[in-house]
């Protein structure tokens, strides 16, 4: 998971080159310090990538365990598993054998990179303010390659301070500064055939 908790006793975990899937087994939220209910806790798990393989969908299964504990030192485990299933292509309507897929594109001056949904990009070349724009090179076909309907796209940007920004097209430009580094987290999300595809990446400001 992509940890970021209120008054966590852990530093927040960003999924990046080989610590990508080396995640922290525990946290400790809120560490000796009463928080007032109702509350929430947020987090977000890094999904094994599309399946290459066409034909085949990839399956994961996850379970967390909450321990739940007041003031008396009285204890309450609460363990909730859930499974996910990975469409290949970024995602698939297989209602009428249309399937949506995305390849995302980055380009700023003097260079571009092209990331899988789910992927992660750290440091554009250059200092100051980097203006990027982003392709999300989106597709909605049949399995004979002809094309679905597919319904427009939406593209938001989180920044590091959790605030979003709704971006417009066609280039869907972003201006990176350094005055505020940490992960950007894109959503792109549309329709095909009437089916919510969706891809999500992340790009790491330091």
């Amino acid at each position: 998971p992509q940890i970021t908790m209120y008054n966590s006793a852990v530093p927040a975990f960003i999924p990046s080159g080989s610590g990508m899937y080396q995640n922290p087994r525990e946290v400790i939220w809120s560490n000796s310090t009463p928080f007032a209910l109702p509350t929430s806790v947020n987090l977000s798990f890094l999904l094994p990538p599309i399946s290459i393989i066409e034909c085949c969908e990839l399956t994961a299964k996850i379970c967390v365990k909450f321990t739940f504990r007041d003031k008396d030192c009285k204890e309450c485990e609460v363990i909730v598993c859930f499974t996910v299933v990975i469409k290949p292509g970024g995602g698939n309507n297989g209602d009428k054998g249309c399937n949506c897929s995305f390849k995302p594109t980055l380009k700023w001056e003097g260079g571009g990179t092209t990331i899988a949904c789910g992927g992660t990009v750290s440091n554009f070349p250059g200092a100051g303010n980097i203006p990027v724009t982003l392709q999300p090179n989106f597709d909605c076909k049949d399995a004979t390659g002809k094309d679905c309907k597919q319904g427009p796209l939406t593209v938001t940007i989180k920044r590091p301070n959790n605030t979003v920004q709704t971006l417009t097209g066609p280039g869907y430009n972003y201006t990176y500064t350094l005055a505020m580094p940490g992960t950007y987290e894109y959503a792109i999300s549309g329709t095909c055939d009437g089916k919510k595809c969706e891809c999500k990446f992340y790009f790491i400001n330091k």
